[in-house]
């Protein structure tokens, strides 16, 4: 079982995985280390990754792209940031039945079909997946999604929606930011002090927004300390200005406005990308569009300065704003950073470094990868939350990007919101979550959740009420331009009573970054009464020994929490659990008949090849070796069996899988018997010489006065002599024969029986002249010298083996001539 980290871009994707204690990016079928983040539909099937991006211009309005920046988002006309979304998708993005929540327009096997931005990424996330598998050959079920630190609850629990839908677990879902960090942090702890932190800055320009942290290391955790985001500043917005540059001059000159043509807009903008991309390395770049409009071209000089003029009017003071109020809200000044990481693609345009260097104060590092550390990032934090893995601990957590309010109705304000750990137990007030105390009139709204809030923690909000109320949680202080953010509401079913009751409502903020309303309780006094044995006690205030005392009733108070029942009103555009089941299933049967699609399209192709293949050879090479009768026949089939292909090209979903593999065995049925012939031909020459090598091979054995060979008896080596003859003569009657046919026969010998004529020449040879030659015989006993027995010996000893050519015990050695 493999776990997987998925930085789900707007642009590209980018899968990593832990495996022999080491991460490593997962690469896709093409040997790439990125995904284009692209769905495609089509008649017949969807389209999905690099496939999506080879048709995307062909295909545009059925091709969804973006879809991570609408997840859950309910349409809403004023909205700038769905409004741009919607201008720089590919026509076909609009709002979707049933909630009314941001998707796409399709036309998918023959018809208008609506698809949600949750539905489209969970087949993306199906594509991820079943790369994954092949790459890694393992199953794959958990993984840990990235998400850029602006998307509020809506957003993230429709990407954790996506992951259920594709059938994947979702074990965390964290931001850029932080997969960064712990990236960062993960493989340099050994470098960082337990009781100094480590602070460094980390700024991440994507293709669609740009996020910024500034994080504390120490040798067993890490904390961000501050993190901003802007979704509406990355490397697409630096392309839409040069896009807008020469669509003004283009418009000048033609007077047609090329933004105004889907076609044109994507040939604008895929030359952009390459002149920003050049721009990051040279002076000046040539931009040229054949056939923009009207077969009219569109053709300039782009420099680095009118680029870098074109993004100061907008791009660059909100790139300066953002890293101010980086450090503002950090509290930090620069002295304090040691260091500034970059990454992202958009990190490699020089105004952006720039403008970083400016901020900070300091020269930029980039030891990180800038396009996989967030892939890896999630790599590590789904080993470190799955059970099949061991990994050393890093403390690390996740922050509210934005504060959660609590609103409620029909009576005073809470008594007092206090937090508490997952567990349930208060947090110490050096968490910086201290009990906070409310005195707000009632409608009015207090902060349930401050900005910067660790994530996987309880809020108990204490009411005092004597009936039934409602509280409805919304995000505060959103950036301007932002929608309101409803969250969920409770209604809490409180029966009427004569005084107020002290209610306790438990908020949790989960380790996805969600809210959700988990409990409400009442405290309750109850009286019980509880027997208990007095002592008697005699005059003097002594016990009376032995005597029996009569029993005492007491009434103990003891306080109690009883559950309240209580509705929770989803916010909007959240999908039941009915529905969520229903697209699971329907994502189900679409896998499945793209796996069909895919199944046929192979044997099309497989079958298309034979054709052609066989239309060359039996023109051809193949010609001689078929009657004209055959020819005529083939090619009729051919030219049957072509037009059948091209109508199930066509539509392929009118087209069973067995019908192409009937097509095809019928081809090579009747193509089959032309080939054989031509391979026997091919290959008689070769299978000839090896038979007569092995024929020699046999004689030369034979005939061998080897002494090896001595002890084989002359009777066997006469019959290896006799087979090796017998073969040689067959041979010569077969090849007579054979020679005396037409190509277009059938042989008489086939290429298969020479061989195994071979074979058995030679396993017969080597049986005889592999046998083993025969031990010596033993000598007769009586001739065998007696042994000699030691008179000097004791009983019990042995005697010691003399060596060869010894001299007697005590007598000199005799001396070798110098």
């Amino acid at each position: 079982m493999a776990v997987i980290g998925i930085d789900l871009g707007s642009l590209n994707s980018v899968m990593a995985t832990v495996q022999r204690g080491t991460v490593s990016v997962v690469t896709t079928e093409l040997s790439d280390r990125v995904t284009p983040s692209l769905v495609g539909f089509t008649e017949d099937r969807r389209l999905m990754g690099d496939h999506a991006l080879a048709q995307m211009k062909s295909n545009a309005k059925n091709t969804c792209r973006y879809f991570k920046n609408i997840l859950g988002e309910v349409f809403d006309a004023s909205n700038s940031h769905l409004k741009k979304e919607m201008e720089l998708s590919l026509n076909n993005m609009a709002a979707v039945s049933p909630n009314n929540v941001m998707g796409y327009r399709v036309q998918y096997r023959g018809k208008e079909v609506e698809f949600s931005a949750e539905r489209v990424a969970a087949a993306f996330l199906t594509k991820l997946r079943q790369v994954a598998e092949s790459s890694l050959q393992k199953p794959v079920s958990e993984v840990v999604i990235a998400c850029p630190p602006w998307c509020r609850d809506a957003n993230r629990s429709a990407l954790l929606d996506a992951a259920q839908i594709a059938g994947l677990k979702c074990l965390r879902i964290i931001s850029d930011m932080a997969a960064t960090c712990l990236d960062y942090g993960m493989y340099r702890r050994q470098h960082f002090a337990a009781d100094r932190p480590h602070i460094v800055a980390f700024v991440g320009v994507g293709h669609s927004s740009t996020s910024a942290c500034i994080a504390a290391f120490w040798a067993d955790r890490l904390r961000i300390l501050a993190e901003v985001s802007d979704c509406e500043l990355g490397g697409r917005d630096m392309d839409y200005e040069i896009m807008k540059h020469f669509a003004s001059a283009f418009e000048k000159k033609t007077k047609m406005n090329p933004l105004s043509s889907l076609k044109a807009r994507l040939k604008l903008e895929d030359q952009a990308n390459k002149a920003k991309k050049i721009l990051s390395a040279n002076s000046e770049t040539s931009f040229h569009v054949e056939c923009l409009m009207e077969d009219e071209d569109c053709s300039g000089l782009l420099t680095r300065e009118v680029f870098e003029e074109l993004c100061s009017k907008t791009l660059v003071p909100r790139m300066e704003t953002l890293l101010q109020s980086l450090l503002t809200k950090s509290g930090l000044k620069k002295e304090d950073l040691f260091s500034v990481e970059i990454v992202g693609g958009g990190t490699r345009i020089p105004w952006v470094q720039k403008c970083i260097s400016n901020a900070f104060g300091l020269e930029l590092s980039r030891t990180l990868a800038a396009d996989e550390t967030v892939a890896r990032g999630c790599a590590l934090q789904a080993a470190m939350a799955s059970a099949s893995f061991k990994v050393k601990e890093y403390g690390f957590g996740e922050r509210t990007l934005f504060p959660i309010c609590l609103t409620w109705t029909d009576g005073d304000s809470p008594v007092k919101v206090q937090p508490l750990s997952a567990s349930g137990h208060p947090l110490e007030a050096e968490s910086g979550l201290e009990t906070l105390q409310h005195e707000t009139p009632a409608g009015e709204q207090c902060i349930l959740i401050p900005a910067g809030s660790d994530t996987n923690t309880i809020r108990k909000i204490t009411f005092l009420r004597s009936g039934p109320f409602t509280l409805k949680a919304q995000y505060a202080d959103l950036p301007a331009g932002a929608p309101e953010a409803q969250l969920d509401a409770c209604h809490v079913s409180l029966p009427p009573a004569a005084e107020p009751q002290e209610i306790q409502v438990f908020v949790h903020l989960n380790f996805f970054g969600l809210l959700r309303f988990a409990r409400v309780c009442v405290k309750q006094r109850r009286e019980e009464e509880k027997t208990v044995e007095a002592p008697e006690v005699a005059q003097g205030g002594e016990e009376t020994a032995g005597a029996e005392t009569a029993p005492e009733v007491r009434k103990l108070v003891r306080v109690v929490k009883v559950d309240v029942p209580y509705q929770v009103q989803e916010a909007p555009g959240r999908p039941t659990t009915l529905q969520l089941r229903d697209f699971r299933e329907d994502e189900l049967n679409m896998d499945n008949e793209d796996r069909l699609t895919r199944e046929k399209m192979d044997r099309l192709n497989e079958l298309e090849s034979y054709l052609y293949a066989l239309r060359d050879d039996i023109s051809g090479k193949m010609r001689d070796f078929a009657t004209p009768e055959e020819r005529a026949e083939i090619e009729a089939l051919l030219e049957s069996s072509q037009q059948w292909v091209d109508d199930a090209l066509v539509d392929i979903s009118t087209v069973a899988k067995s019908a192409v593999v009937a097509k095809l065995e019928e081809l090579q049925a009747v193509g089959g018997k032309v080939s054989r012939r031509f391979e026997e031909y091919s290959g008689r020459q070769e299978a000839q010489q090896l038979l007569h090598a092995a024929v020699s091979e046999s004689r030369v054995a034979a005939q061998s006065q080897d002494e090896a060979y001595a002890h084989i008896p002359v009777e066997e080596k006469r019959k290896v002599m006799d087979m090796a003859n017998e073969t040689e003569a067959w041979l010569s009657e077969m090849m007579a024969k054979q020679s005396g046919l037409p190509p277009h026969v059938d042989p008489i010998v086939t290429v298969l029986d020479m061989h195994n004529k071979r074979d058995a020449l030679l396993r017969f040879t080597q049986k005889v002249f592999s046998a083993p030659r025969p031990k010596p015989a033993a000598p007769p006993a009586s001739e065998q010298p007696a042994p000699q027995e030691d008179v000097n010996m004791n009983e019990g000893e042995q005697a010691l083996p003399e060596a060869e050519n010894a001299a007697p015990v005590g007598e000199p050695q005799p001396q070798q001539a110098a």
